[in-house]
């Protein structure tokens, strides 16, 4: 396995979120705690919200979540599916 801490990062590479960010910070995911209220008021911050998928517990929940925080964000959010 490779030793990412060693593994260059591309020039430019997180320019796509240049003008969608204030901050350069990425909300954990957080077990049960993370929903999407939470990461609706991160991405309104100007950080990258976040939740783990298993929040939503099944998966029309998840639909439902993703499509609230899409209508709701213009910035990054994100989903950690395990």
């Amino acid at each position: 396995m490779a030793d990412r801490s060693k593994m260059p990062i591309r020039p430019g590479a997180f320019r796509i979120f240049e003008h969608r960010l204030r901050l350069p910070v990425i909300a954990s995911p957080m077990f049960i705690v993370s929903t999407p209220e939470l990461v609706i008021a991160q991405c309104k911050a100007g950080i990258v919200g976040s939740f783990p998928a298993l929040n939503a517990r099944t998966t029309e929940a998840l639909d439902a979540w993703l499509t609230e925080i899409e209508t709701a964000c213009a910035s990054a959010a994100g989903s950690n599916t395990v």
